[in-house]
């Protein structure tokens, strides 16, 4: 048999499998390039006990990049990048020699494919089509997760070249990711001011027509208004389920009707709410919102609360806002209080041996990863037995959380970076 050779497809399914659970996703994705038959075969993987629902991560991200991330359950301290860039314009006279040299490249980096495959010129032109060599690069990062802090990963890396359109093939290659693993894209991240509006549509007709987990969408048009219409567009048009990050900052004569929504997200994140009116704040239909950056008063939070205590119930459970001015929570409320012990304030048995007096007030910290915080509110404790928590950190970060009505002891209180920020 010659050295540079395996008959890898002639093997028995069962040993093909075992083979397979040895390959790196990005060997997958190449092995699943070489033909249609072996793309059948990656399509199968999951049958291998290893390999079942294992995507847990996928997402998109193009701005000034186009970037496609994945995650896989078996190797969970493991992100694999695809980096999209534009291929450089080669003269005519060195196309050939070029290619030759991006061939040699690549099999440089990937003997095991030749070792499979031989020296057919179709596939190597497929095989490298976009990547020269499917060696990655392989770097150590680490990401924040919030109030948990920051975990470390190792990044495996691979730049992608077409002289294709940049979003078409980004949406391609997900495609074809989505093929092999099962797996539909389930976070996706746009800078709309980056496009045109032919581009923004593009982009709208590519990736925003399935629902995906969450989606999160920035850009600064303050000084320009003539995108107002094309951001309507976007906003309509996405699918949201779980989180919706809005990180776009609109010229001050934006307007958008939330109701317009296609889903209920469970989070709502707005960077910029400015354009948020204090109508719609009330008929946000988000679990969880965070409103950074707002227009809102004092007399806005006070009205909010009594609204709530005279019987409204609003659509959300939790709510951050982060207010035009200093806020003093005392003068948000009237009515007798009594003062809670610092090892009652998240006590909800103690807020209701209080009863009948509905105001508990309470000074508290908690110690998320970032730092410590201290939060000054009340516990009201409504006649139909419903306890909401408001409270105020940092001045103008308020907080406004409808307690649910099980019987857990404690009471919930969310926390948000932007707490944590100076401007």
């Amino acid at each position: 048999m010659s050295p540079y050779k395996f008959p890898l497809l002639k093997l028995p399914r069962v040993a093909l499998n075992e083979v397979l659970k040895l390959f790196t996703p990005f060997e997958i994705i190449s092995f699943s390039l070489c033909s249609n038959y072996t793309k059948s075969i990656c399509k199968t993987i999951r049958a291998v006990s290893q390999c079942k629902e294992t995507l847990t991560k996928f997402d998109v991200f193009i701005d000034s990049h186009y970037e496609i991330h994945l995650q896989f359950s078996y190797l969970p301290a493991h992100d694999w990048v695809f980096y999209m860039r534009k291929k450089r314009p080669v003269p005519e006279s060195t196309r050939d020699r070029r290619f030759v040299d991006n061939v040699r490249e690549f099999f440089r980096g990937e003997k095991r494919i030749l070792k499979f495959f031989g020296s057919r010129k179709s596939r190597k032109q497929k095989l490298s089509k976009y990547v020269s060599s499917w060696d990655p690069r392989r770097r150590v990062v680490e990401h924040c997760t919030g109030g948990r802090g920051t975990i470390t990963t190792t990044e495996y890396a691979l730049r992608l070249r077409t002289s294709d359109c940049l979003i078409s093939a980004t949406r391609n290659l997900c495609f074809h990711i989505s093929e092999i693993f099962h797996h539909e894209i389930q976070a996706f991240a746009f800078d709309y001011k980056m496009f045109g509006i032919e581009e923004n549509q593009l982009i709208l007709e590519l990736f925003c027509q399935q629902p995906v987990q969450q989606f999160q969408l920035s850009g600064d048009t303050s000084n320009d208004s003539s995108k107002n219409d094309i951001l309507t567009e976007i906003l309509t048009q996405q699918k949201a389920i779980n989180r919706l990050n809005l990180r776009f900052n609109p010229s001050v004569d934006y307007r958008f009707d939330l109701n317009q929504f296609e889903n209920r997200s469970d989070s709502l994140n707005i960077l910029h709410s400015h354009w948020i009116t204090f109508q719609q704040l009330q008929e946000i239909k988000s679990q969880m919102v965070f409103l950074s950056r707002s227009n809102f008063l004092q007399a806005d939070f006070k009205v909010l609360i009594q609204k709530w205590r005279d019987g409204w119930s609003p659509n959300w459970e939790a709510l951050m806002i982060e207010f035009n001015e200093d806020i003093n929570i005392d003068k948000c409320v009237e009515g007798q209080f009594i003062q809670l012990q610092t090892k009652d304030w998240k006590n909800k048995k103690a807020v209701y041996r209080n009863s009948p007096i509905q105001l508990n007030r309470f000074v508290g910290s908690h110690k998320p990863s970032w730092g410590r915080l201290t939060r000054t509110g009340y516990h009201i404790l409504r006649s139909d037995g419903t306890i909401a928590s408001i409270g105020i950190e940092k001045k103008r970060i308020g907080w406004f959380h409808i307690q649910s009505n099980d019987n857990n002891s404690r009471i919930e209180m969310t926390v948000h970076f932007r707490a944590y920020e100076n401007n």
